[in-house]
């Protein structure tokens, strides 16, 4: 099997990364001897198939390595296999995919994960840092009491690959860095669920299309009996403010079984511990791959039920640090 440029680079990517040669095979779709055989050659001779240039790979001066720190300034997310190209394009200079990396770490980069954040306009940021000043002169037990919930999607096939970039230590939050995200746009299976610092609610799965209706009645069948089950009598609701959450139909529930709801910030998953308990979730799902949707739904049921009350209270607690983070961030980004 003949490799492309683009799955050659991929390869090395991985590789670098830490992942074993069987993993990306598995990954890519390419059969493992074609994927062993290649980092076998491109161990040996340093170079990839079609090498720009020939012979040792030249090693950059001063004025080339400021060359390179400008392309990378103004391409964050291009790969050591692109950023050769680019440089080879703008100095005629071509070094190999090893070389590009120790550059990198010279001029101050090292391989990290990729993060995924919704982008936030001045105005979003904006309410968020004011709503989370609000929040930080409250009393120390004010999030105790409170019912977080979300919904999400699961998938049927589950890939354990990674995204990764090159970028310098303590600028992983920077916007420069982030890979801006749009909710949802995939999947299979669609939850809601809930959780306090006591441990987690009801969870269930939506089923067809969840408008500001089917949103009510979930909250019906499941917010007072996971009040219940999580030992808490009056209690406040958290959810971020999707329009079927806001809408008429729902104020109007909350209004009429005296349901307190917090006001909450736009594009702010991070400040909701509810999408750590879904990243865990996730995260048992990789490289799990269900044929039939009650499957998943048994495994996710399954994990679900077996959250502990000790994590629960942990990320509840974590509420005042996300806060912190985001004044500090004027508004910003928090690593939650």
């Amino acid at each position: 099997m003949m490799l492309s440029e683009k799955e050659k680079c991929t390869i090395l990517e991985l590789i670098g990364a830490g992942n074993s040669i069987r993993q990306i095979a598995k990954e890519l779709g390419i059969p493992y001897t074609t994927t062993r055989d290649f980092v076998a050659k491109y161990k040996k001779t340093g170079s990839i198939a079609r090498q720009i240039g020939s012979g040792r790979p030249t090693l950059l001066n001063k004025s080339e390595m400021h060359v390179l720190a400008e392309i990378k300034e103004k391409n964050h997310f291009l790969s050591p296999c692109k950023l050769i190209e680019k440089l080879h394009g703008e100095t005629s200079i071509s070094v190999s995919t090893s070389t590009m990396r120790n550059y990198l770490k010279n001029i101050g980069y090292f391989a990290g994960k990729m993060i995924f954040k919704p982008k936030l306009t001045g105005n979003q940021k904006s309410k968020r840092f004011a709503i989370c000043k609000s929040w930080s002169m409250k009393s120390i037990d004010f999030w105790d009491d409170v019912i977080f919930s979300d919904e999400t999607k699961f998938n049927l096939k589950n890939s354990d690959g990674q995204s990764f970039i090159w970028k310098r230590r303590g600028e992983s939050l920077s916007e420069k860095n982030v890979r801006k995200t749009v909710k949802f746009g995939g999947g299979s299976v669609m939850f809601w669920g809930c959780f306090s610092k006591n441990g987690v609610g009801m969870l269930t799965v939506v089923d067809g299309i969840m408008d500001r209706y089917a949103y009510v009645n979930i909250l019906r069948h499941n917010l007072n009996k996971s009040a219940e089950m999580l030992q808490l009598g009056k209690y406040k609701f958290q959810q971020d403010n999707d329009p079927k959450h806001t809408s008429h139909h729902a104020t109007q529930y909350f209004q009429e079984n005296n349901v307190d709801v917090i006001m909450w910030p736009s594009q702010s998953p991070d400040l909701n511990p509810i999408e750590n308990l879904w990243a865990s979730i996730k995260k048992k799902l990789k490289g799990k791959d269900f044929s039939k949707k009650e499957k998943l739904i048994e495994c996710v049921n399954d994990i679900w039920r077996n959250i502990s009350p000790e994590v629960c209270k942990k990320l509840v607690g974590s509420m005042d640090d996300r806060i912190i983070q985001v004044l500090r961030s004027e508004g910003g980004y928090s690593d939650y």
